[in-house]
């Protein structure tokens, strides 16, 4: 007797965004992010620490506004560390995905903040 399977399969000519899951979203970025200043991207973080602060979906808020101050610094640094910017947001996502919005908003400053530093 064969088995179900629930798994899903992606071709080699997949050129879009794929999402799966419960509340699962797929962003997809058709045009690189124009070069933004720190103090747009500071701007940016600051809104989302603003957001985590306030809003009960988030895992261990006062972890996930930790990770934002730890982004907030570390791109204020004249030589911004690529490695700690990647892990930082990818602690504040895991922290923010039940989120769907501010999962979004986390995505689109990532985005901006690897632009600037060139490939974080």
């Amino acid at each position: 007797m064969n088995q179900p399977t629930y798994g899903i399969s992606i071709g080699r000519d997949n050129h879009g965004a794929v999402a799966a899951g419960d509340h699962a979203q797929a962003v997809q970025n058709t045009a690189a992010p124009a070069v933004a200043g720190v103090e747009s991207i500071l701007a940016e973080l600051a809104k989302i620490r603003a957001v985590i602060e306030n809003d009960d979906g988030v895992t261990d808020r006062h972890k996930a506004v930790r990770d934002v101050d730890a982004l907030l610094d570390e791109v204020r640094q004249d030589d911004p560390d690529t490695d700690a910017i990647r892990a930082a947001f990818l602690r504040l996502i895991g922290r923010v995905t039940p989120v769907a919005a501010v999962a979004a908003a986390v995505y689109q400053v990532w985005a901006l903040v690897e632009n600037m530093v060139g490939g974080a």
